[in-house]
């Protein structure tokens, strides 16, 4: 009602100010207000969706890896950041494409449908980067030994170890 008033009277009459004043302060408190009071509760306090002194160390030490890494993330949004803080040597198996999501990731997303051998043998990976709130080491099929770093829930996986305990049988 506010915009539709100030579109077709603009600053005319008395109550052209007011009406600015009345749209700023709308705007304020019911769309910026909120927005950053949400961001705050929910993102910034959030140790699983915010960037901090674990994942930092996590991410420097993928970073400073001798050889190409390709990792995927338990969760899934943990694959945002990964990308947005490693260097160009770190493949993330992940998406930007919601569609991809449904076509390619099938298996993947939005529950793993196979198991991490094949998820590790079909994608190449060399680690994996999970929080221990949402998934175990044994639902990933690893052990304490395959921790590289753990670092509050984080704990990042090289899955070169993991392959290298199964025994597959000579056919």
């Amino acid at each position: 009602a506010l915009a539709a008033i100030l579109i077709v009277h603009g600053w005319e009459g008395p109550w052209g100010v007011a009406v600015w004043a009345g749209v700023v302060v709308f705007a304020v408190a019911f769309g910026l207000l909120p927005g950053l009071l949400l961001q705050r509760q929910v993102v910034t306090r959030d140790v699983e969706r915010s960037v901090g002194p674990e994942l930092r160390a996590i991410f420097d030490q993928l970073n400073n890896a001798p050889a190409q890494v390709r990792i995927f993330t338990v969760p899934l949004y943990l694959a945002s950041a990964t990308v947005h803080f490693t260097n160009s040597h770190v493949r993330v198996l992940t998406t930007d494409s919601s569609y991809a999501h449904w076509t390619d990731l099938t298996d993947l997303l939005p529950v793993l449908k196979i198991s991490m051998e094949e998820v590790t043998r079909r994608y190449r990976l060399t680690h994996l980067l999970i929080s221990e709130r949402y998934v175990t080491l044994a639902e990933v099929s690893a052990q304490e030994s395959d921790v590289v770093l753990r670092l509050g829930p984080f704990c990042l996986i090289e899955l070169q170890r993991v392959q290298s305990k199964v025994i597959l049988p000579i056919s």
